[in-house]
């Protein structure tokens, strides 16, 4: 480095002399001047902001890799994740950047003012570079991007080709632009093997393979491995990558492969971490494979010798392995005790701590499985999003469970269950079904959502989510199906019923879109009952009409036109059929259904007047016109008979079934209706509870004639 300082400075002196004399300016000069003023110093923020956040030691490994085999449903190399979790080794968090934001950002305006100012200097292509990963470190992958595509098609034959590749791979990596990245990765290799680049290729390898074990290529991710070490001449390198193989295999499960893998990595020419590193998990294959014995006698060679005592984490790590083998619980616990104490955050550990509770898992213990995952997710590793998942869907069941139990602990008959408790043990039910599918128990899962139906009433909405995660799981082959009867079509028969049965869900909506039906497949039935009922009711014929609104409320009590069907029920009952009974009865149910409603808001005051002039009379005057010189002049003989009282009903929850249902009976008092027969006179409303003048929206069309306003008359 000195010698290189005073050349420069010869060379500035050299420039200097000769502008003196000519007058202009050289390229030697321009290039004193571009590295002294900017480039120097760019490139020394650039060092040290890597020295800062330690970028450097996260792309090197310092210690033995702690593996860890796949087990679960939750892949620890594959996810659904914007930024691929093995890329988040990569990339700089907020955290480490801000101490050092400021050295990064004046890479980039220094970069700038060398482009600009300086458009013909050597340092070009080293600026490009300098300014794509300061970019790459603030998260500005497109810019990043530009940058190095600009220095690749510039300067080809720049020292930085090699860099700049791998740093553009993991551009397009990062912003999930794989078959771009895996192109640019396998560019990457080329270019490290022409400038002999060993630290790139390692690197390109790695990114490979994992990029490879994201889609699920087992093969593919070891192919570049292959490929290298049939063609390299250094046995220390074919050691490197042989241990980098076998790893692969090991993560995946495959300890037959792995154990010959990580022997044949001693037949080259390996260092120290190198060696620790197939003698371990030569050991851990052995003692996976049953053979305890074999791995216990190379586990104490490891332990005996002095070179791998700082390594002593990974050791008793898979000391630990031994004792799961072994099924010795005790032994085990000892060691956990241990290991908290004397090797806190140990990588190894961790995914010790989640094989463990993978173990717990498959026994069907979770409360135990449970403190594990939440030991294995502490400090971020190989295992951390995977505990993660485990940990939460663990928690939700101790808490469902929790809830669960409670209801059948409580003193009382599950047949005389209200709604309003039924429906939200379904929904915990459910959440039951759902958690244990995504731990991979299928046939729990189909039990708790079939047992969950039979808590849910079928006219409730929530239905339709039960039937879908039912129709859902039969087709991926669980549960019994009738025999005259094919899977698809039983399935397909689920998606019809709540398609049809529940068309304003998103679950029939999902169905119509599953069975290919259009928005005209679909009848608003509630709407159609409404319409129906109109149009019953001014042709005469009220008997049909109340059929068809008592229908609407029964079998859809949270559609918008139940309340608009209570209150005509009330006022075909106050001014067709003139039964003052049932009017109150129907308009007392939207009272207490839908007290928001603007219907409610419209017949409140009379229905309050009304009932309270029931509670002081037992008699009214059959007159259509009640006045305060006549109020108390009620004859003899003529009684008001009330309807049933009815209790507040939530409109979310539906009795259990049919047959033990409080269904909505017309009131008892109410006269029969027969079509064919004039009706009979019967006792008015007082004037307080007739239609009022103005009502949005009218329960008739609006080409039908409304209801006479009459006001009550103030005392």
């Amino acid at each position: 480095m000195a010698t290189t300082i005073v050349k420069m400075w010869l060379l500035l002196a050299f420039g200097i002399v000769v502008c003196t004399f000519t007058g202009c300016r050289t390229k030697a000069y321009d290039n004193s001047m571009v590295y002294f003023n900017t480039y120097y110093n760019a490139n020394r923020l650039l060092n040290f902001s890597e020295d800062e956040f330690a970028y450097a030691d996260e792309l090197k490994r310092v210690v033995p890799i702690a593996l860890t085999p796949q087990r679960g449903n939750f892949t620890l190399f594959r996810s659904t994740e914007p930024i691929p979790p093995f890329m988040k080794d990569f990339i700089i968090d907020n955290t480490k950047l801000m101490p050092v934001k400021v050295k990064v950002d004046s890479i980039i305006i220094k970069g700038s003012k060398i482009l600009a100012q300086h458009p013909k200097s050597d340092f070009i292509d080293k600026t490009l570079y300098l300014m794509a990963t300061a970019f790459f470190y603030r998260s500005e992958w497109v810019p990043s991007q530009i940058k190095c595509q600009e220095l690749i098609d510039r300067y080809e034959y720049s020292d930085k080709m090699p860099d700049v590749h791998l740093l553009l791979s993991k551009s397009l990596i990062v912003q999930r632009k794989f078959p771009q990245g895996r192109q640019m990765l396998s560019r990457t290799v080329d270019i490290a093997w022409q400038f002999n680049r060993w630290d790139v290729l390692s690197q390109a390898f790695r990114l490979i393979a994992e990029l490879e074990l994201f889609h699920g290529n087992l093969e593919e991710a070891m192919r570049p491995y292959r490929q290298a070490i049939a063609q390299s001449d250094d046995d220390a390198l074919k050691a490197r990558w042989q241990a980098d193989m076998a790893a692969l295999l090991f993560r995946e499960g495959k300890f037959v492969e792995a154990e010959k893998e990580f022997a044949l990595v001693r037949k080259y020419d390996p260092d120290v971490q190198a060696t620790f590193e197939s003698l371990l998990y030569e050991a851990s294959c052995k003692a996976r494979l049953g053979r305890v014995n074999e791995a216990q006698v190379i586990i104490e060679d490891l332990e005996s010798n002095r070179n791998y005592d700082e390594w002593a984490s990974h050791i008793h790590a898979e000391k630990m392995t031994i004792s799961r083998v072994l099924d010795s619980a005790a032994q085990y616990d000892r060691q956990v005790q241990f290991a908290d104490s004397a090797f806190v955050g140990s990588k190894a550990l961790l995914g010790q701590y989640f094989e463990r509770g993978m173990d717990y898992i498959d026994s069907g213990d979770y409360r135990k499985a449970l403190p594990y995952f939440g030991r294995s997710k502490s400090v971020r590793s190989g295992v951390f999003e995977s505990s993660t998942k485990y940990y939460n869907l663990l928690s939700n069941w101790a808490e469902q469970r929790k809830s669960v139990d409670a209801f059948f602990n409580e003193p009382r008959h599950l047949d005389a269950m209200i709604d309003s408790i039924n429906v939200p043990f379904a929904l915990n039910l459910y959440e039951l079904c759902r958690i244990h599918e995504q731990l991979g128990n299928f046939d729990s899962s189909l039990s708790y959502v079939n047992y969950a139906l039979k808590f849910c009433p079928k006219k409730n909405l929530e239905t339709a989510r039960l039937l879908f995660a039912k129709q859902r799981l039969m087709k991926q082959g669980f549960g019994k199906i009738p025999v005259e009867m094919e899977r698809e079509d039983y399935c397909d028969s689920l998606l019809e019923v709540i398609a049809f049965n529940y068309p304003t869900t998103d679950h029939g909506r999902e169905a119509k879109v599953l069975l290919g039906l259009t928005d005209e497949a679909i009848i608003d039935t509630a709407k159609e009952l409404y319409t129906s009922g109109l149009y019953f009711r001014k042709i005469g014929s009220h008997a049909t009409a109340i059929n068809k609104f008592e229908s609407l409320v029964e079998l859809f009590p949270r559609s918008t036109y139940t309340a608009r069907a209570l209150y005509t029920l009330g006022w075909t009952f106050e001014h067709n059929i003139r039964n003052l009974d049932s009017a109150i009865f129907y308009y007392n149910m939207l009272v207490q259904r839908y007290n928001f409603s603007e219907y409610t808001t419209e017949i409140s005051p009379s229905l309050m007047y009304a009932l309270a002039h029931k509670d002081k009379k037992d008699t009214v005057k059959p007159k259509s016109t009640i006045s305060d010189s006549t109020q108390n002049q009620t004859p003899k003989g003529v009684e008001i008979k009330t309807a049933q009282p009815s209790l507040p009903i939530d409109n979310r929850m539906d009795p259990i079934d049919d047959k033990s249902a409080n269904k909505i009976q017309r009131p008892v008092l109410a006269p029969s209706l027969d079509p064919s027969k004039p009706l009979q006179p019967s006792l008015e409303l007082p004037k307080e509870l007739s239609q009022p003048k103005q009502m949005t929206p009218s329960p008739a069309p609006p080409d039908s004639l409304a209801p006479p306003t009459i006001k009550p008359k103030k005392k």
